[in-house]
Formats: C-alpha cells, structure tokens, sequence
C-alpha cells in the first residue's frame, strides 16, 4: 500500500515538473492542477472557466494624496485607472480610443480641438458627467504644476471654453499630432474635488469617479475597492467590455517599493513588477506567470559637443559619422540587453546609416588621415603619429553600461578608432556633466508617458546641458520589465509600461479547494 502511495506521488511530481514549462493564457483547465503543501500532494487549483467572486490583491505604497491629479506617485496613477475614466484611453498598441468622447473634432490649422462628451455617464454618487468637470480637471492641473503627474500632458493648452454641458473647445497653443494620446488623463468631478485637501486624505473625503471599481474605505493597512455594476462602459456599444469578474481590489499598504517582492512572494499581494533585474530567474517557476514588456527605462549615449582636450567631437560632422556607423554595426551585431531603439530615434530628424567603409570615406573626407593598410585613423603631434583615440564613461556599478561601453569599443575599433573606456562614480559622471570636458558617456532615463520622440530628445537635451546641439543623443535600448502573477488569476495578461495592469478587465480568480 506504501509503495502505491509513493509511486502515484513520484507520478504527480514528473507531472508537475513537465506542467511547469507550459504557461495558459486564457483556455480554462478541466482538469485539476496539483502542487505540494509541506511535502504532501493536494489539489490546489481548479479552473472551470470565468465566474465572479474574488478580491484582487495589490501593492501600493503609502499615498501623500488619493487625488490623482495633485500626486506623482505611480502607485495612486495605477489606482486611479480603477476608480476614474479619462477622455480617451490607448489600448496595448498606443493607439488611442474614445472612452468619454462621444465625438470630437480637430480644425485644420490643428489649433481647436472639439470635444462632445457621452451623456448620461454617471459619477459613483450618482451625479451626471458634464463638460464643467472636464474644465475643471484641467484646471486642477495646471493649478498643481509640477506636483502633478499630468502636467505635461496639458502645457500646450491655451485655454478651455465650455459650450454647453456636454461640449467644450479646447484650445492649443502650437498644433500637436499627439493631443489626443496626450487626453488620457483621470476625469474627476468639481463637485467632489473642489473642497479636496490638496496633499493627505481626509475620513470625510469619498474617492468618487465614473470608472469600473468603486472607493469603500480607506484605513491604515489598505484602500478597498468594489466592483461598479453600473459602470456605463459595460452597455456603451462601442466598449469591448461586458462584464466584470473580480468583486473588487485591495490596494495594500506598505511603506517602500522595496517591500513589493517580499509581499509578491509572501502571496500578500496577487502581482509584482520589476523594471530591472535578473528576469529569466522567475520564468522557471511554475507557481507563477511571468509577462515581459518593454519597461519606461531607456539606455542612451550621449556625445558632448565639447568634448575632452584637442577632441573631434567639438564637429558634428564627426558625431553624426559615429551615430550612423554604430546603427549600422548594430544590425549586424545585435545588442542583448534590451529592445533596440538605434534605428528608430533620433536628436536631429535623421536615421540615416553608414556602413564600415562609408564611415571610413566620410572621415578622410572630414580631413583625418587613415592607415589603410593597419586600418587605423591617426594624428600627428610634435610629428610623431598617434592613433586616434576617444573615451567613453560610464557608472562604475552598472554592468550592463560596462557591457554596452565594451560594444561600443569594438565597433570602433572595427573603423580603426582606439576607445579607452571610463569607469566613473556617479558623482564624478555628474561633474562631467556639468563641464562637457567628456567624448562619450552611457546613461539612462525614464521616458515621459506622453511625449513624442522630438520632444523626448529635447527633455534629455536640456537635462545634460547640450541643448542647440545636433548628433548628441543616441538612444541604444529599452529595457525590458516583468510583471509576475500568482496563477490563481486568469484571463489575458497584457502589460504595457504605461500600465501593467492592462487586461484586468478579463480577469477572473481561482480559488484554493478545500
């Protein structure tokens, strides 16, 4: 009887193994799935398809404000998507649909923007939806400047004018092909939010939206959410949305980001994120499912115009032959860290390339002497030739720039220009910074939610003081982040950086079996 026993358990842990490199999306399971508690076999998961029930556990940190157009914090961001609608939303393709519009217009010159809101949008007290709380939204913004995380999205705004209670012209200061990606801001309401605190929450205050989820309570532990059964996106016709599974959202409460792990693997939150680190570890983990995406993180070099002593890179001529030799070399020699963006951004307009030999020709045309023969460039000081050399730093405990800066070393060595690589504190990067007495250094940012690529390029121009300057940004690779799911939530997992919780809408939650 013993040996049955151990031979049907060694039967269920081959199972296990082999079940744990297969991951579903959105087919149900007929069949049970099995896992171990303290070494003894037991059902842990049934999945008969979609059902209702079911609160979803979530990390949040705790909030300076839950007035999502007075906070910078992603975590209030994130719960606003639950709690309010916006004008318009971007699906996982960024591409922009109508979610509070009705209807809206654009005049030729791209100055007047037309909008005719959806009637009978309901707010959670029942209070109607108008073109007032629309005005009203965006005054907030611009009254909150910098303290909000939208403010960007509104600064071309001249001005707004309310044309009847569903209407309203939104005028632009300079014509932008992005406004409507750029409307996707929460929508709250004057009559809620014109007495609210503006940092901190008061018992008195209810969040009140128009959105899927509804506030119930706020205490010191976590901030409740219910499902909105009469949210009007689930009888609009042109909503994709029909129903929702889950009863309702519980943002848990903890006091640093770094608590996000430690509570994912805890199972006292249901999803975690990771925008760095070593991701493939999670993917081996059958208890889990892992959805890369491609994170806000952006990895670049820029080429000071200043340069270091006696410094080619004061030419732009010379600048503009390193960017497009090195998007060309990339072709051929992929980078491995990331998504790759040499091809597809630029500071100047341009995306042209040169292969190995152009570069070569566009250099001796630019007056430098080559070595054909040894395939090196070289100058001549007190009359003795030298190779060319150019220097390139980075943050010396960022492995993947020491491994991106060794890319770069190689690449121009192969158009004989010797690279002597730097590594550098970040207080001293910093300082180098501020001179421009460096040829090239590797760094990286996050990627406003809503700006074009031109303008992305002049935000980090002016961050690193070479602004006026051509061929002195060159994007090298997105980062790619995580996000991890307990496999007791089901349905279409579809991170995108601008919200990792995309897809929610489909979800619903297998429960342990007793």
């Amino acid at each position: 009887m013993n040996k049955k026993i151990g031979l049907f358990i060694l039967i269920l842990v081959i199972s296990i193994v082999v079940s744990g490199c297969i991951r579903q999306v959105n087919t149900p399971v007929e069949e049970p799935m099995t896992g171990f508690d303290h070494g003894t076999v037991k059902i842990i998961r049934e999945d008969v398809g979609p059902s209702k029930g079911g609160f979803l556990n979530l990390f949040m940190v705790f909030p300076d404000t839950l007035n999502p157009l007075t906070s910078r914090s992603i975590y209030v961001s994130q719960l606003a998507k639950f709690v309010f609608d916006s004008l318009f939303i971007e699906n996982e393709d960024e591409i922009p649909e109508k979610s509070l519009v009705d209807r809206y217009n654009i005049s030729q010159d791209g100055l007047i923007l037309d909008l005719d809101l959806k009637d009978n949008i309901l707010y959670h007290d029942g209070e109607m939806l108008t073109a007032d709380d629309v005005a009203f939204t965006l005054e907030t913004i611009k009254k909150a400047g910098k303290k909000s995380f939208y403010l960007n999205q509104v600064s071309n705004i001249s001005n707004v004018n309310v044309l009847s209670r569903l209407s309203l012209r939104i005028v632009l200061k300079k014509p932008d092909n992005n406004i409507i990606k750029k409307l996707t801001f929460p929508i709250i309401p004057r009559h809620v939010f014109k007495d609210w605190p503006v940092e901190g929450h008061s018992e008195k205050m209810k969040l009140i939206g128009t959105g899927p989820f509804m506030f119930e309570s706020y205490n010191e532990d976590f901030i409740k959410l219910v499902r909105n059964d009469s949210w009007w996106a689930l009888n609009d016709s042109e909503s994709l949305i029909d129903t929702i599974w889950i009863d309702g959202i519980i943002f848990k409460l903890y006091s640093a980001d770094e608590e996000m792990m430690q509570a994912f693997q805890r199972q006292q939150i249901d999803i975690a994120w990771l925008e760095e680190g070593e991701l493939e570890s999670y993917s081996k983990r059958a208890d889990i499912y892992i959805n890369k995406y491609e994170s806000s993180i952006m990895e670049f070099m820029v080429l000071s115009p200043v340069g270091n002593t006696n410094s080619p890179f004061s030419m732009e001529s010379f600048r503009s032959v390193i960017i497009q030799y090195l998007r060309w070399y990339e072709q051929f020699n992929p980078l491995s860290t990331g998504k790759t963006v040499l091809g597809r951004l630029s500071d100047n307009n341009q995306l042209d390339m040169k292969d190995k030999n152009g570069a070569i020709d566009s250099l001796i045309n630019e007056g430098f002497n080559y070595d054909d023969e040894k395939n090196y460039f070289y100058t001549y000081k007190n009359g003795v030739r030298q190779h060319v050399t150019i220097s390139i730093t980075y943050n010396i405990v960022n492995t993947d720039r020491q491994s991106m800066s060794q890319w770069i070393s190689d690449a121009l060595a192969n158009i004989g220009i010797k690279v002597e690589q730097e590594a550098r504190t970040y207080d001293e990067q910093q300082s180098l910074i501020k001179s421009g007495k460096f040829d090239m250094m590797l760094l990286g940012c996050s990627l406003p939610a809503y700006t074009d690529d031109a303008e992305t390029m002049e935000l980090l121009k002016d961050s690193l003081n070479v602004s006026g300057n051509n061929d002195v940004i060159l994007p090298l690779y997105r980062k790619y982040g995580a996000v991890l799911y307990h496999n007791h939530i089901r349905g279409a997992r579809k991170p995108v950086w601008k919200n990792i919780y995309n897809g929610w809408h489909e979800w619903y939650l297998v429960h342990s079996q007793p």
